[in-house]
């Protein structure tokens, strides 16, 4: 079970924003007379929200993965972006070493 943490809060996210937006949808049909394009029109905007959250995450994880892989292929430097020699931009003459 360990490692679904995230999958069921994306899960939960979308229910959740289905649900929230189904029901505002159903009592805004009542009170305007929109029912039911109300009631689905809701329901798509709280699927869409949590579609954002979700894909939102995916990004966030795919940058965490990223970041680690850097730090594991140059393990002896503090910062992602430099190169196993230290420097930042080998090109850059003040980055150079004597």
């Amino acid at each position: 079970m360990a490692g679904k943490g995230p999958a069921f809060v994306t899960g939960f996210e979308i229910a959740v924003g289905v649900a929230l937006g189904y029901f505002t949808g159903m009592w805004l049909g009542k009170r305007y007379g929109w029912e039911p394009w109300a009631s689905l029109t809701g329901a798509a905007l709280g699927f869409l929200a949590g579609a954002y959250l979700m894909i939102k995450e995916m990004n966030r994880a795919d940058q965490a993965e990223r970041q680690q892989k850097l730090r594991d292929a140059y393990p002896n430097t503090t910062d992602p972006n430099t190169t196993k020699l230290g420097t930042t931009d080998p090109a850059d003459p003040k980055d150079r070493r004597p």
